[in-house]
């Protein structure tokens, strides 16, 4: 059965392992460094799965945590090599600390001008091998964009703080319908659907709320593709559905990406007392927070 439309975005998380501790980082990776990553294995199957049901996608991330820290990416561009003509353009979005190996290099290449490293410049001193990396990726001929993710100069004005979904902040479904109308990742950018283990969520906010486990009931709002009771034919019309929705139940836990929202500081490192929050079990920012504020001995500006 074939789709009546392609998807505009889809990023794999190839691993949640990264070398910043952000405390907004959009994929969480500070307060997830407990979580199992799929093997290079299951991650093929996704792969498969995917592109068996979609049959063209016009941007495809690879972005984690950190992907060049993943020992399996060489071996995921080669396999998703083979689908390569279903995809638009692919992006590897890295946070300016490392070089590419030249077994990533060797596997990027293969792509062409179809494949662009996305790196992000927080600044120097964060983003510490910028030159490096660009004299490689130039010496490799592999395209390459440096972003300017600095607080004076972000390529999208500032990170948003969406919160972790712990609060429900809007009550009624006109609220909720509201905001999503505002939205950007709905709107502007018709969602940046993410794959994480197996799993698509639309956007970050609804993989944040089931992964807290404060939503349990909200399977339209994502879609399982290792869940061998769905049909290919299932999947696509469960995408279908998502493009379709006036709301997304973790909508009514988020503050959405408005033209007004509240911009923060690109990057913005957690301190050595606020790791010793995450250690102890923070999950998100907020806990962080409460944390070190129930602390008498500490204080901290909360950005919530």
């Amino acid at each position: 059965m074939k789709m009546d439309f392609c998807m505009e975005r889809v990023g794999l998380f190839t691993n949640m392992s990264c070398n910043l501790n952000c405390k907004l980082c959009s994929s969480d990776a500070p307060y997830r460094r407990n979580f199992k990553d799929f093997s290079l294995e299951q991650q093929k199957k996704v792969i498969s799965r995917f592109f068996e049901a979609v049959p063209y996608v016009k941007k495809y991330s690879i972005a984690g945590g950190e992907p060049l820290l993943s020992k399996d990416l060489p071996a995921l561009l080669d396999f998703l090599f083979h689908y390569s003509d279903q995809i638009g353009k692919i992006d590897i979005v890295t946070n300016g600390t490392i070089v590419p190996k030249a077994e990533i290099l060797n596997a990027a290449k293969k792509f062409g001008n179809q494949l662009v490293f996305l790196v992000d410049d927080y600044g120097s001193h964060l983003s510490t091998k910028l030159d490096e990396i660009a004299d490689a990726l130039t010496k490799a001929e592999i395209p390459f964009e440096i972003r300017e993710n600095k607080l004076d100069a972000s390529h999208c004005g500032g990170w948003v703080d969406f919160t972790d979904g712990l609060e429900k902040l809007h009550h009624s479904q006109a609220d909720v319908e509201d905001l999503y109308a505002r939205c950007a990742y709905p709107q502007k950018l018709k969602f940046c659907f993410s794959t994480r283990n197996g799993i698509i969520y639309p956007c970050d906010q609804v993989r944040r709320c089931v992964e807290m486990g404060i939503l349990t009931d909200c399977k339209d709002d994502y879609i399982n593709l290792l869940d061998e009771s769905l049909s290919i034919e299932d999947i696509q019309n469960k995408i279908r559905h998502l493009y379709k929705v006036k709301s997304l139940s973790a909508c009514a836990y988020c503050t959405g990406l408005c033209e007004n929202s509240v911009r923060f500081p690109p990057a913005e490192q957690l301190t050595k007392e606020e790791i010793e929050c995450v250690k102890q079990g923070a999950r998100s920012y907020r806990e962080v927070c409460k944390m070190m504020n129930s602390n008498k001995e500490h204080s901290t500006s909360c950005v919530y």
